[in-house]
């Protein structure tokens, strides 16, 4: 897994692959926002993985190499042995208002990432950079403008970190 690179890079140009961004955590627990997420993301030039639970998140971020995380809030802790569509009831017990806990590792361990909560919750808490819709990702634009949007954010608190 690539570690993350030294010093602060320039948001607002791109990558050698031609995207803003080098790689992303889709950090998801729900089969359907998933793969809206997916199919989103497939349709840019940006790596991602995903991460479906909160530990398995927690992970992940400390390996590092992630400079975009969209990141849910309500998920469960560990892996829940099934998925939504499995088993509704078994699934949904699990679940914690715990994801937006995230945002300080992130912070600590991925101090240029920029973090997008896809929370349908209203409350958001956490350190967010921006906040997306899940309904929406998939409108033609919706992504390109989230993600651009948030580019110009990090560039701008970056530049007042140098």
């Amino acid at each position: 897994m690539p570690q993350p690179q030294g010093g602060v890079p320039n948001k607002t140009e791109k990558h050698e692959s031609g995207a803003l961004f080098n790689k992303a955590l889709v950090i998801e627990d729900q089969e359907g926002p998933l793969e809206m997420l997916i199919a989103a993301l497939s349709k840019t030039d940006i790596p991602f993985d995903v991460a479906k639970w909160y530990l398995q998140a927690e992970e992940m971020i400390r390996n590092g190499g992630y400079d975009l995380v969209f990141l849910d809030h309500r998920m469960p802790r560990n892996d829940p042995g099934c998925t939504d569509s499995e088993d509704f009831d078994k699934f949904c017990v699990q679940l914690e208002n715990i994801g937006y806990n995230l945002t300080g590792l992130i912070r600590e361990t991925l101090p240029d990432a920029a973090i997008v909560g896809t929370s349908s919750m209203s409350e958001t808490g956490g350190d967010i950079d921006a906040k997306i819709s899940k309904l929406d990702i998939l409108e033609e634009g919706y992504l390109d403008d989230i993600l651009h949007e948030v580019s110009t954010k990090m560039h701008l608190k970056n530049r007042g970190r140098d």
